[in-house]
């Protein structure tokens, strides 16, 4: 059942399919620039389609997902007898542009367009992804695609805001896991209402932290790491909420993760995650386009790379009970897509 929250409206999911389709289009423009699907019903196998865009073993598992995004958005069809085989489907790049829809989520299609210019460069190892998304290129394009508010990604942190905002009470804390640049710590700072409470936001990376410090110099900054062992890093400290969006996924095991969180919260606290959700009617995500080149979206398993990347809503469900979190809850958006969950476990000793 869907939480009714304003967020996930007919305009959001115009928007999210528009964006989709563009990303699709992206992508098939690269694989054309590349001599790949040029015209309906031409054909490429796989091996081929790797060895045109020199792809490395690092980054096969980005390439196979932008083929299969372009199955799921029917413009490409796999080889029902043999799946190493793709053909271009009769579907053309029609002139489709909706101003209108554009101006609200320009941040997102910069970013598409951004990562679409150097895919193939990143794909073959000539450029690094974390340099160029985070270096002075792109760093500012990836702050405005998670800070505007008119964008996609923004209700992710809205939402946790919204949920955690009535349940919070004075003198309580929070720890915020992976805060990036600090757009869902916003949110969530922006909502609490004058309450009083000890708010910690952290990630994995000192420059972040630093960027933090500046940008919320009323609350707390650290260097957390959370594949490593969380307690010992707060110093045995414990919080009564820890919160993540779109982190926790990231994750080397998930179960792993909650584990450790679970022994830096107060009896009684709770893990609270807003996270996209991966449909397995809908199964690969635009934002993957993106998110996919990045270092904690891949793992390296029995000798190869894999995506490691936004669950389905079992998984979260199990994840939290395989670990003895009680009232675990999984809260799907409203609509007739998932495509986003706020997840909730709680600790009793």
């Amino acid at each position: 059942m869907g939480l009714s929250t304003n967020l996930f409206t007919k305009k959001y999911f115009t928007a999210y399919q528009y964006a989709s389709r563009y990303t699709a289009e992206k992508i098939l423009e690269v694989f054309n620039l590349h001599g790949l699907f040029l015209r309906a019903a031409s054909t490429h196998q796989r091996l081929e389609i790797i060895d045109k865009l020199k792809c490395t073993e690092a980054f096969i598992p980005s390439l196979d997902f932008a083929l299969n995004f372009l199955v799921q958005e029917l413009y490409i069809v796999q080889d029902v007898k043999n799946a190493d085989y793709y053909s271009r489907t009769e579907k053309t790049l029609e002139s489709w542009i909706d101003i209108n829809v554009e101006t609200n989520i320009k941040h997102s299609l910069k970013m598409i367009d951004f990562v679409a210019d150097h895919w193939a460069y990143i794909l073959s190892g000539k450029k690094s992804p974390i340099h160029l998304l985070f270096g002075s290129q792109g760093e500012q394009i990836w702050r405005d695609y998670f800070q505007h508010p008119s964008d996609l990604y923004y209700v992710h942190n809205q939402w946790l805001a919204l949920y955690l905002n009535p349940i919070i009470e004075d003198g309580q804390s929070i720890l915020e896991l992976g805060a990036g640049y600090g757009s869902g710590t916003s949110c969530i700072l922006n909502n609490l209402n004058n309450k009083k409470i000890h708010y910690t936001a952290s990630d994995v990376s000192p420059m972040i932290v630093r960027h933090l410090g500046k940008e919320f110099s009323h609350i707390e900054t650290s260097v957390v790491n959370f594949d490593k062992n969380l307690f010992a890093q707060l110093n045995g400290k414990k919080y009564d909420y820890i919160v993540s969006i779109n982190g926790l996924h990231c994750s080397f095991e998930i179960q792993d993760a909650l584990a450790r969180i679970k022994k830096c919260l107060n009896p009684g606290g709770k893990v609270i995650l807003s996270e996209c959700i991966r449909d397995l009617n809908h199964s690969y995500l635009h934002q993957e386009f993106i998110f996919n080149l990045l270092p904690g979206y891949k793992i390296f398993k029995n000798g190869k790379y894999l995506i490691n990347g936004f669950q389905t809503k079992l998984k979260w469900e199990n994840a939290l009970k395989e670990t003895d979190y009680k009232n675990v809850e999984v809260i799907l958006n409203e609509g007739d897509l998932p495509l986003g969950a706020i997840i909730v476990g709680e600790h009793h000793e």
